[in-house]
């Protein structure tokens, strides 16, 4: 049975992969979603987390490294990951696609972007959205929107009158996703990074 680590740098991320990772891995898959307070607190402590795996019980698990970019190049964001894991002395898939450990994914900009990806799912969660959202100009490519987290705070503001509660709406919203829709494409290419892990064809491949 694989065994597959996730890391991501907030509770919503993990709540949202609660809902996707069932849907593109195998049945028995164990995976293990762990969060960290932000970005800065995850960058400050993954090198420490992955020299780990180098020892048992973790040594012949997958990880899985999941990031916002928010504002910051990804080129400069996925060189920096990959140094990091390359200083823990593992192999990314980027490095070796046959014997990887760690893939590193960036969520462009936020998380929010995801679900902008799948327009059924957020006017599901939300009907004051509705599904023709996604042809309106500026939305039909949801890794291009600007600051999508306060896109879709304005969008929910007769929701919620104060600041959107992330975990209350990513739990909303990502009960109702279904990843092959997703027209994202960092999300896309987290799901066949995901793939990849087991050994399998990745869904948008």
């Amino acid at each position: 049975m694989t065994a597959i680590d996730f890391f991501t740098e907030e509770e919503s991320a993990k709540i949202t992969l609660g809902t996707i990772l069932p849907q593109i891995l195998p049945n028995g898959t164990e995976c293990n979603v762990f969060s960290f307070r932000g970005k800065k607190d995850m960058l400050g402590k993954l090198p420490n987390r992955l020299r780990a795996y180098h020892h048992e019980p973790l040594s012949s698990h997958k990880i899985v490294v999941l990031i916002d970019s928010d504002h910051q190049d990804c080129t400069e964001l996925k060189f920096k990951l990959e140094q990091i894991v390359a200083n823990a002395g593992l192999v990314t898939k980027t490095t070796d696609c046959k014997s990887f450990r760690v893939v590193n994914r960036i969520v462009v900009e936020e998380l929010e972007a995801w679900f902008f990806g799948d327009i059924h799912a957020l006017s599901s969660a939300y009907s004051s959205v509705p599904k023709s959202l996604c042809a309106k100009k500026g939305y039909e490519f949801p890794d291009k929107i600007h600051d999508p987290s306060e896109k879709l705070s304005h969008l929910l503001k007769k929701e919620y009158s104060g600041k959107m509660p992330k975990l209350e709406v990513a739990g909303r919203i990502s009960r109702h996703m279904i990843a092959e829709r997703n027209i994202s494409l960092s999300f896309r290419e987290f799901c066949d990074g995901v793939c990849a892990c087991v050994g399998q064809p990745g869904l948008f491949r």
